[in-house]
């Protein structure tokens, strides 16, 4: 399971993250290196960097396999265009993986 609330998504542990972001004030992304950064903590380096799957117009999705095989707890993205000058597209937002009991 997958909730998003603004830009803080809540997953159960195990799930594959696969998001879709759009942006406001670029009109394409085309030909951006874009990627999304996972942190354990505000101030980290980040621990799983994935590159956008899919870019089309101001539409970026990420796949994120390594998502499933961090333990429970909060972490942070954020969204970086890579180049001569790096811009961070978002504030740090809170990633929060949750267990969940099957019977």
């Amino acid at each position: 399971m997958i909730k998003i609330h603004k830009l803080n998504i809540t997953m159960t542990r195990g799930d594959l993250l696969d998001v879709v972001f759009i942006t406001k004030g670029i009109e394409t992304l085309v030909g951006m290196d874009l990627e999304l950064n996972i942190k354990a903590d505000i101030k980290a380096d980040p621990i799983v960097t994935v590159k956008a799957n899919t870019i089309e117009a101001n539409r970026m999705r990420f796949k994120v396999p390594e998502a499933c095989n961090l333990k429970a707890g909060i972490y942070y993205y954020d969204i970086v265009i890579r180049g001569q000058h790096d811009k961070t597209l978002n504030w740090l937002s809170m990633l929060n993986i949750e267990e969940v009991a099957h019977a």
